[in-house]
């Protein structure tokens, strides 16, 4: 059984408990370009990203706020460095509603590749502006366009 079929089954075993749940695990995929250092010429295995949208989706999970480490895995080279963001910790609204002020502090350290996770369920969310980021590797996606469109045309304005 895959890890995405595993997480399938246990949801639909226990989705009507309406329980607070949270995955933590080195995922060995990232949900996109953009979660690799050398996004501008990584294409990346978009069969691999489009699989694990679609478990997100199906699960009905996101990734719960992070903090630290954009990238959680690296090839600890001094010469051609690459860094991935394949770790993460995914949570149902039943956790968020729980544990609204919960995160996943990501931070480098030891003699792994990957970053070490720490989840922290209280304590308050840094409401700091944050500075606009906008990655063009977004732009590439197939629905992209059309998911625009639709917020847009469904979203009401925000000035008259």
């Amino acid at each position: 059984m895959t890890l995405w079929e595993e997480l399938r089954d246990t949801k639909a075993a226990y989705c009507h408990l309406n329980l607070p749940w949270i995955i933590v695990e080195d995922f060995n995929a990232t949900l996109s370009s953009c979660e690799h250092s050398r996004a501008m010429d990584y294409k990346g295995d978009q069969i691999g990203m489009m699989h694990f949208q679609e478990v997100m989706t199906d699960c009905m999970v996101t990734d719960l706020p992070y903090t630290w480490a954009l990238f959680t895995w690296w090839n600890k080279r001094v010469e051609d460095p690459v860094g991935k963001k394949l770790d993460r910790a995914l949570v149902n609204s039943e956790w968020l509603n729980h544990y609204p002020h919960s995160s996943a502090q990501f931070d480098a350290g030891g003699v792994s590749d990957h970053a070490r996770c720490v989840i922290r369920t209280s304590g308050t969310v840094n409401q700091a502006r944050k500075t606009f980021r906008f990655f063009n590797c977004l732009t590439e996606h197939p629905d992209f366009l059309a998911t625009v469109k639709e917020v847009w045309d469904t979203t009401e304005p925000t000035h008259h």
